[in-house]
């Protein structure tokens, strides 16, 4: 929830002086806590204060966004929801207003799973914000921080906003030039999510967000949220950010984060964040792009060498939690590679999830003599004694009678590659990177 606050902190002093760039000091004595964190941490505080169900949660949004928002009538409230906060009879007034985004954070924080925290995301929006795009906009908030939260990467969360709430077929700098304010949630929550779908850490988002202009503070907000569920807060960040937050918005922070602890950053007892992990994935993809690359048929000559003197991988399968990684003896022929069977836990994975990697590797003797090969591709089981078994039995000189004669099909499994990565130190003798990968 503390990412989406400081996302407005950051982006405060520029909703009304738009900067198109990633390049500003984050933190300034312009900056401040605008309407975006004051009914953020309104709603954290209705969030704490409902019932296990969650049954009273609307009436508690409704009493804590009037009772905490009218401690601060000057931070910046749209005109309607200024009346809201203030009317003694307070009633939802079809806004489709990016408001409605802007404070949800804390309900894909709290929920238990993504069904409730699109549950409570409505139950925390309807009170205001009830046209069909406000309450889109809220759901599609929180739901991406839910499964930022939980372990989903930004392909499949993009993959979810795209299927059930936006069109996401645009980047930051192909908008960048031409977006300009728009305070509706479908002109304003896409954008937000594209800035954390292109970030490579928390901080990152936040430039990515506030260098679109338009409404700044907002969009910084709704992207914030969703960085801290997935990368968490860097501790200076974190620490500077307080700063700006008066006693009553700690204790409301503090409470809401005692109950839900956040993401961590680098604690004490240190652990890579998310953003240390994105980063390292990434050393590889950043040196591979520079380096000098091999001709593609040079190559697949090379890599088939390799992979023709070899005949045993390292097979790995998994889904979900479920992970295996078998040795295996394989023969290579019509570009996959195939493996005969009996059985093994490695079929579990197989059975719910068709990509797998394959690893064939020397011993390590030095880098001098590096040689190791990764395969992703797809898994597929032949069908016994079909045509495609019948000539890989063929190919291994295994008579069909004998195979026949198991007492238990042997099974025939052959992987598709979809991508080989190639490690040879021999490469670099040649004038080429010793990494080198290709396609298929």
């Amino acid at each position: 929830m503390l990412g989406a606050i400081i996302g407005d902190i950051v982006g405060s002093r520029f909703e009304w002086h738009n900067i198109k760039s990633k390049e500003f000091a984050l933190f300034t004595g312009q900056c401040r806590p605008t309407d975006d964190s004051i009914m953020t941490l309104a709603l954290a505080r209705a969030i704490l204060a409902s019932r296990p169900d969650y049954r009273d949660l609307s009436q508690n949004a409704v009493k804590y966004m009037q009772e905490v928002g009218r401690q601060y009538p000057n931070c910046g409230y749209g005109g309607r929801f200024y009346h809201w906060i203030f009317s003694d009879h307070p009633q939802p007034y079809q806004s489709f207003g990016n408001g409605a985004a802007m404070r949800v954070s804390g309900a894909g924080f709290a929920a238990a799973s993504l069904e409730q925290a699109k549950e409570l995301a409505r139950k925390i929006t309807e009170v205001t914000h009830n046209h069909p795009e406000g309450l889109k906009g809220a759901e599609a908030t929180a739901a991406a921080i839910y499964l930022a939260r939980t372990g989903s990467s930004i392909p499949e969360i993009r993959e979810m906003i795209q299927k059930h709430y936006y069109r996401m077929d645009f980047t930051l700098d192909g908008i960048r030039d031409s977006y300009r304010f728009d305070e509706s949630c479908q002109g304003t929550v896409p954008q937000a999510l594209e800035a954390f779908f292109e970030s490579t850490g928390f901080e990152d988002a936040i430039r990515n967000a506030v260098s679109l202009g338009g409404d700044s503070d907002t969009l910084a907000a709704i992207c914030g949220g969703v960085a801290e569920a997935y990368y968490g807060i860097p501790d200076d960040i974190r620490s500077q950010a307080l700063n700006f937050l008066d006693d009553r918005q700690l204790d409301i922070l503090k409470a809401f984060e005692a109950a839900y602890p956040p993401v961590p950053g680098h604690p004490a007892g240190w652990k890579m964040t998310r953003q240390d992990f994105a980063q390292a994935a990434g050393y590889w993809d950043q040196k591979d792009a520079a380096g000098v690359k091999m001709p593609r048929e040079q190559l697949m000559q090379a890599m088939e060498a390799y992979i023709r003197a070899n005949n045993t991988c390292a097979l790995a399968t998994g889904a979900g939690t479920f992970i295996r990684c078998t040795p295996i003896e394989y023969s290579y022929h019509d570009g996959a590679f195939w493996m005969f069977s009996e059985g093994g836990k490695k079929f579990l994975g197989l059975a719910r999830n068709p990509n797998v990697c394959l690893a064939i590797y020397d011993k390590y003797n030095g880098f001098g003599t590096l040689h190791g090969m990764q395969v992703t591709g797809k898994a597929e089981l032949i069908e016994p004694f079909s045509e495609a078994y019948k000539a890989h039995a063929a190919h291994q000189k295994i008579p069909l009678e004998a195979l026949r004669q198991l007492p238990h099909p042997m099974h025939l499994i052959r992987v598709q590659p979809e991508r080989i990565d190639y490690l040879c130190s021999d490469f670099k003798k040649q004038g080429f990177d010793s990494r080198q990968a290709v396609e298929f």
